[in-house]
């Protein structure tokens, strides 16, 4: 089913990216000087004709570049969990607010996509973030995140969450409650998957700064 709500004319040329054992295939547009895609996601069985070159599927859907532009981050799992539970829509893409801090440094950071970089598609450990519409930066336009943006904007966000974990946590340790327990129901209020590994890392970071924040003897 097409996502896509604008109508728009134009001439094409394209070429399109296609791995039969897989179920994704990427077709590439070239518009007025940008780069739109359009990614086609198979749900049935795919086949590829040899005389026609032509792709099939039972089922497909459309994802238009111009409606559903994401960008992809390389999140630690407890990480992309927290993020996805704060601001993730019913297909797990994190949509930021207007005025939260990644929204801010997106804003500042997105540039034109160059025409030597391939397309980049969602994959294993990968969170989607959507592209917000700027004022100053159309997302038709800016739609592409440099390696270093990339890394100032998991930065953000792992201070943010950092900040969250802190407020909520010092506080109950006047109560001495055990932090075991209180570190796992953080996650789970936070849809955070109870597994030993994420509360490890949790656990790991809180106490990193609580000797931070400890006041020194004299």
């Amino acid at each position: 089913m097409c996502v896509c709500k604008t109508k728009m004319k134009f001439s094409l040329h394209f070429y399109v990216d296609y791995c039969p054992k897989c179920t994704i295939f990427v077709v590439h547009f070239k518009v007025l000087g940008n780069n739109i895609r359009i990614h086609f996601e198979v749900h049935g069985e795919g086949e590829r004709s040899d005389a026609s070159h032509g792709l099939k599927a039972s089922d497909f859907s459309l994802f238009f570049f111009n409606e559903a532009m994401n960008i992809y981050l390389q999140l630690p799992k407890h990480l992309s969990e927290w993020l996805r539970h704060e601001y993730g829509d019913e297909q797990g893409v994190v949509r930021l607010p207007n005025g939260c801090a990644e929204h801010d440094v997106m804003e500042m950071l997105m540039e034109k996509w160059p025409d030597d970089v391939p397309v980049e598609t969602m994959g294993e450990g990968k969170t989607a973030i959507h592209i917000p519409e700027f004022k100053a930066r159309k997302p038709e336009y800016y739609n592409y995140l440099t390696p270093y943006g990339k890394k100032m904007l998991t930065h953000v966000i792992y201070v943010r969450f950092r900040i969250q974990l802190w407020n909520d946590l010092h506080s109950l340790e006047k109560f001495h409650l055990p932090i075991t327990d209180a570190i796992y129901d953080w996650m789970e209020r936070h849809g955070i998957e109870p597994v030993e590994k994420s509360w490890e890392s949790i656990r790991q970071m809180y106490f990193r700064q609580r000797k931070q924040y400890k006041p020194k003897k004299k």
